[in-house]
């Protein structure tokens, strides 16, 4: 959204409103600045002149881009999208002063016209009113998210190329998943290639010699399809933020915080570090002032084919585990833990930034604490 449009949103400006402004080049602070008859010129009301020439602070951006983002840009109390909104205050500013996340709702302009006026014969929409409609709202947007994840994820066209095993039996436990309702969960215990508590038993596991990746033998298909079992339900219980609709710095910084589950798909660079004698590979990808980065044990890629593929550039899907945000003099850096990546998902909608900025030696140096070697 223009920054301009931002400004006056967060001065209590509806979005058609702000529109309007912005096409005919005005600012916010070209509209302060203009008098009450010159604003009225412009076909603006009472209500809009007031607040343009009111005092009270504009809405900070960070409150201003989560109260707007976990709505999804729509009213909470119609959920009608596409209507023209605004951020109301739930306790009106001249008694609150506050401009907190928890005192802000937004509101299509016929609800908010609603929410100012008194019915002696129906329901008014007062504060606790509005707090239960916000609630009930935000419930409903994690819930489609959790969903729309799980609808891309569950199909036929997606090779699962690589998990962090142990992350995701960590995950098991802390997101109470009920691994004896897999259809494979029984084969593996029987056959002692695993315990009741999804610990994998390696010390029985097939030993043949030149194993080219982790469950290189005949009863890994089943391991892979346990797995896929699991991750399938870790997302459908987990909200994952998806960056690709989040990919922008004042909306990484605002919306996505250490220990939040995270969805990117788009072009990442895979590069092996061979100053190890492991299969540690370094991953990365740089967007419009965001660096996304993480290694993996491409040990554990589950197949030939799927180690092979994630090497040099290529377009995947990760889910993964935000361990630190930083700022440096690109931008935003994201490091995370991954714990899946898939190939072949569907696109994710039209902001996702599925291209990548090149990196130069001397950053992948700073990046990664070393020089950068040929992918394969």
């Amino acid at each position: 959204m223009n920054r301009t449009i931002y400004a006056m949103i967060a001065r209590g400006i509806d979005i058609k409103t702000a529109h309007l402004l912005w096409n005919q080049n005005f600012t916010m602070g070209k509209l302060m600045q203009s008098s009450k008859d010159e604003l009225k010129k412009l076909g603006l009301g009472d209500d809009v002149i007031r607040k343009i020439h009111s005092k009270r602070p504009p809405i900070p951006e960070p409150v201003l881009n989560k109260v707007l983002w976990e709505s999804r840009y729509t009213c909470c109390v119609c959920r009608e999208h596409g209507r023209p909104y605004i951020i109301h205050h739930i306790e009106p500013w001249h008694v609150s002063k506050s401009h907190d996340e928890d005192n802000l709702i937004v509101l299509c302009v016929e609800c908010h016209d609603e929410a100012h006026t008194s019915h002696e014969n129906s329901l008014n929409l007062t504060a606790q009113r509005l707090r239960d409609a916000k609630k009930r709202w935000l419930e409903e947007v994690r819930k489609y998210d959790r969903e729309s994840v799980h609808q891309l994820i569950n199909t036929d066209t997606i090779f699962w190329d690589y998990f962090n095993l142990t992350r995701l039996v960590e995950l098991i436990d802390a997101c109470k998943i009920k691994i004896y309702e897999c259809d494979y969960f029984n084969y593996l215990v029987a056959n002692r290639l695993m315990d009741i508590n999804g610990r994998f038993l390696f010390n029985n596991w097939p030993q043949p010699k030149n194993y080219s990746y982790w469950i290189d033998f005949f009863e890994g298909n089943y391991i892979y399809l346990f797995l896929k079992w699991v991750v399938t339900n870790l997302i459908s219980k987990t909200n994952f933020k998806q960056l690709n609709d989040l990919w922008t710095k004042s909306k990484i910084t605002t919306m996505v915080n250490v220990n939040d589950f995270v969805m990117i798909k788009g072009a990442f660079y895979f590069k092996n570090n061979r100053k190890r004698e492991n299969n540690e590979c370094l991953v990365y990808r740089k967007a419009k002032g965001i660096k996304v980065s993480f290694s993996i044990d491409k040990w554990y890629c589950n197949s030939a084919s799927a180690k092979a593929n994630l090497a040099g550039k290529r377009n995947v899907t990760v889910f993964a585990r935000v361990r630190e945000i930083t700022n440096d003099d690109y931008g935003v850096h994201i490091r995370c833990t991954a714990l899946a990546i898939a190939t072949g998902l569907a696109t994710l909608g039209e902001n996702s930034p599925l291209d990548m900025e090149d990196i130069n030696d001397e950053e992948f140096q700073k990046l990664f604490g070393f020089e950068p070697t040929a992918p394969f």
